[in-house]
Order: structure tokens, then C-alpha cells, then sequence
């Protein structure tokens, strides 16, 4: 019989990971984000995000104490991002490993397999071999015994027969 021991990629870590994961925490940083861009346009009087450009922060209105403020709440938006990305890289690097290992867990699993096959064919050509020497040994032995059976009386020689044949056919 054919068995096999599987290993399987520590889905728990991964799964673990994932659920660690603060999708809430996300939705407030691109919220923070799109509220820090907004009062930035509303307070330079921009209709487009695009035109929030050094020229516009350079206005003679802009306090130095505002664009602190701006600065700081950039920083921090950047730093809560960047943590972000650093939580996803860490949970797809750990879906790629698990990925391989499930590959390789499958590729295995088919080399397995394809061993079991050969193992069971070798064992129907083995059984069908017997079968087939068994059949015509006691098909030989039947054979044998009904001809010791039915020839109890004089063998004809071949020469005989030859005799036998020659004078059918002159006739």
C-alpha cells in the first residue's frame, strides 16, 4: 500500500498575520490623508490637487508656524504608511514562501503518486504472468492426461501416416 507524509506551509502564520492586520487602521490613514489634502487645498484656495505646488505653499499668507503644522501632519501620515507597507511586505513575503511550499507539497505528492501507479501495474503484470503460467500449465496437464486417455491402442508411425495419406490422394 502506498502512503505518504504531507508537509503543509505553517498556514497559521500567514493566517495569523493577516488577521493582525488593521484594515481599520488603513481606511484612517488613507482618511487622514485625503483630510490633510483637503484643508490644504482649502486653505490656499486650490480647486485641484495638482496645483498644491511649492508656488502655492510660498504664499506671503502661509504662516511658517501653518506649514509646520502641515509638515507635521505629512511626517506622520508618512510614517503610519510607510508601517503599513511594512506589515503587507511582511504578509506577502510569507504568502510567497507558503505559496513554494505548497508547490512543492503538490509536486511530491504527484512523484508519490505516480511511484504508487508503478507499484500497482508491477503488481497486475505479476498477477496476470502467474495467472497466464498457471492457466497453461493445467491446460498442458488436461491435455496430456485426455491423450494418455484416448490412446490405448498402437501409435501410428509417420511413415505410416505418410503411407495413409500417398494412397488417398492416388485415389
Amino acid at each position: 500500500s502506498c502512503s505518504t507524509s504531507v508537509y503543509m506551509a505553517d498556514v497559521n502564520r500567514s493566517l495569523a498575520r493577516l488577521q493582525s492586520f488593521d484594515l481599520d487602521e488603513q481606511d484612517d490613514v488613507v482618511g487622514s490623508k485625503a483630510k490633510w489634502i483637503g484643508d490644504l487645498m482649502r486653505k490656499l484656495k486650490v480647486e485641484d490637487e495638482a496645483d498644491l505646488t511649492k508656488d502655492n505653499f510660498n504664499s506671503s499668507t502661509i504662516t511658517k508656524v501653518t506649514l509646520a503644522c502641515w509638515l507635521d501632519d505629512a511626517r506622520d501620515i508618512m510614517c503610519r504608511q510607510a508601517e503599513m507597507m511594512a506589515q503587507q511586505g511582511e504578509i506577502i513575503e510569507l504568502l510567497k514562501t507558503e505559496s513554494l511550499a505548497d508547490k512543492a507539497a503538490v509536486i511530491r505528492l504527484q512523484a508519490d503518486l505516480l511511484h504508487c501507479k508503478d507499484n500497482q501495474l508491477q503488481s497486475l503484470q505479476t498477477a496476470v504472468e502467474t495467472t497466464v503460467q498457471t492457466t497453461v500449465k493445467e491446460g498442458m496437464m488436461t491435455y496430456s492426461a485426455a491423450v494418455a486417455k484416448t490412446s490405448n491402442g498402437p501409435v501410428i508411425s509417420s511413415d505410416s501416416l505418410k503411407q495413409v495419406v500417398k494412397s488417398c490422394y492416388r485415389r
